[in-house]
C-alpha cells in the first residue's frame, strides 16, 4: 500500500509503540500499516539528535530554565512531538532573544521562530530537553540558585530601585526554597484590572543579591 508523505511524517514524528501506531493510522488515516512497514520507515529517519549540553556552561542552562518557568511552557504536539515554547515581547525582550537565541545554537536543537503581534514565538522540538526543564507544579533545586533567578527576572521581574520585583506563581514549592536560600522577601498584593481585582504574589530582591547577578553577568534586565 501506498503510504502518502503526511502519513509517513506521522509515522515518523511518533514515539508510539508499533501496535498503538498502527491503530491509530486506521482511525485517523483509514489506512491499515503492518509492523514491517512501519519499521522500514523508522530505519530510514535520521537519530533524534541530542542536545550539546556540554557546549553550553551550567549558569546559561540555569538561566535557561528560570525563563522557562517564567515565561515558557511545554506540550506533546499534535503528531505526539515533544515541543518547547517561548513567547517573549520583540522590542522590549531584544537582548533576552539574543541571549536565548544564542544558548539554542549552542546546544543544536531545532528551533523555530515566528512573529505574534508583538510576541516573538519560538518552538523548539527536543524530547531530552523536554525533559531536563523543570515542570510547573514540582519542586525543583537548581544547581545555581542565582543563574536560575536571573532566568526568572528577566522572564517576569523588573527592576526596582536598587533592587527587583519578581511576579511568579508558577511553582510555589520551588520559590519558597528560593525565598530561604537567598533571603527574599515574600508578600501578596491586591491589583486592580480591566478583568477584576485579583491578588498577586510578589517577591523583592534586595539589592545585595541583585548586585552579585549584575556583576556575574547573569540576568539581562538588571545589566
Amino acid at each position: 500500500m501506498k503510504i502518502y508523505i503526511k502519513t509517513k511524517k506521522f509515522i515518523l514524528d511518533s514515539r508510539l509503540s508499533y501496535s498503538k501506531l498502527i491503530q491509530i493510522l486506521i482511525q485517523k488515516y483509514g489506512i491499515k500499516v503492518s509492523k514491517s512497514s512501519i519499521s522500514y520507515y523508522k530505519r530510514t529517519q535520521k537519530r533524534l539528535k541530542e542536545p550539546r549540553s556540554q557546549s553550553i556552561r551550567e549558569n546559561e542552562f540555569e538561566w535557561l530554565k528560570g525563563l522557562f518557568l517564567a515565561d515558557g511552557c511545554k506540550f506533546k504536539g499534535k503528531n505526539y512531538e515533544y515541543v518547547i515554547k517561548f513567547a517573549l515581547d520583540q522590542r522590549r525582550d531584544i537582548k533576552i532573544i539574543n541571549k536565548l537565541t544564542g544558548i539554542f545554537d549552542k546546544l543544536q536543537v531545532h528551533c523555530t521562530r515566528s512573529s505574534q503581534g508583538k510576541a516573538s514565538i519560538f518552538r523548539v522540538f527536543n524530547k531530552t530537553l523536554f525533559n531536563n526543564l523543570p515542570e510547573s507544579n514540582i519542586f525543583y533545586k537548581p544547581k545555581n540558585n542565582l543563574a536560575f533567578l536571573s532566568g526568572l527576572i528577566d522572564g517576569d521581574g523588573c527592576k526596582h530601585g536598587r533592587g527587583a520585583i519578581l511576579v511568579q506563581s508558577k511553582n510555589k514549592v520551588t520559590m519558597n526554597y528560593l525565598v530561604k536560600e537567598l533571603n527574599i522577601t515574600k508578600y501578596s498584593k491586591f491589583v486592580q484590572t480591566n478583568f477584576g481585582r485579583f491578588r498577586i504574589i510578589q517577591y523583592y530582591i534586595p539589592k545585595s543579591i541583585c548586585s552579585t547577578i549584575t556583576k556575574e553577568n547573569l540576568s539581562e534586565k538588571l545589566s
